[in-house]
């Protein structure tokens, strides 16, 4: 990487963003084993491909152009969810969790991964999901998971002025496999609180912001051995439970 390109404004732009993001998250965690995980962000090859990836998109003015994310294979939703903060009350879930399957093809499940161009979804304001997620996926776009919401609420508390739909994840399907329900995440009674929501039917009775469905470009996982050595011990732990 030449150091000039280094030294420019869009890198050091895009550089605060990165190292804010994993300081955010550093703040959160306690334990060693999370801290490993977290600090797993922060690996130099791994910065270097993220920022240049994001200048390749052209993304160094977009409103949120990476987003630090740790799926849940490698800390459990329910922790995550409680790092959410609305002036200063923590997030909460009714959701069982167990239930939850991400529908996304090709994601980094065993090691933390950044995901680029993340779109609020204010074009899909109080569609119902099925609608914004044809119209997201025909913008060669692609819906957020729940753990990458539940991400974009740690680093931006703004977003939770809307009710978000989390159109990568599935929350119910049919015995025939027909998905029924998806993950969601709104504010009820100024606490965060991830629920599900329906596809082909807003709800009415839950939250106080309009119903969006964030989306991304695309998202930058493995990077090949090192990557692999580094999170062996998560996924090994992961499958012996």
């Amino acid at each position: 990487m030449h150091t000039e390109m280094k030294k420019s404004p869009r890198w050091q732009k895009l550089r605060r963003i990165f190292e804010n993001q994993v300081m955010t998250l550093e703040r959160l965690v306690t334990d060693t084993e999370s801290i490993k995980q977290v600090s797993f962000l922060r690996d130099g090859p791994l910065k270097r491909h993220v920022i240049t990836r994001a200048l390749d998109l052209g993304l160094e003015n977009a409103p949120i152009p990476i987003l630090a994310v740790i799926p849940r294979n490698c800390m459990e939703t329910m922790r995550q969810i409680s790092f959410i903060n609305f002036n200063g009350i923590n997030g909460t879930t009714g959701l069982s969790l167990n239930k939850v399957r991400d529908t996304e093809e090709k994601l980094p499940h065993h090691h933390p991964y950044w995901a680029f161009g993340v779109d609020i979804g204010t074009e899909t304001m109080n569609m119902v999901a099925r609608t914004a997620t044809e119209k997201i996926v025909a913008g060669k776009k692609r819906p957020l998971t729940l753990a990458e919401i539940i991400a974009l609420h740690i680093q931006y508390p703004e977003t939770l002025k809307f009710s978000t739909n989390a159109c990568g994840s599935s929350y119910r399907m049919r015995e025939s496999g027909v998905l029924e329900k998806i993950p969601a995440i709104y504010v009820c009674n100024q606490q965060p609180t991830a629920t599900w929501n329906t596809l082909d039917k807003n709800r009415t009775n839950c939250g106080t912001g309009p119903w969006v469905t964030p989306s991304c470009m695309e998202r930058m996982g493995n990077l090949g051995l090192m990557t692999y050595i580094q999170c062996r011990y998560w996924r090994v732990r992961k499958e012996r439970k």
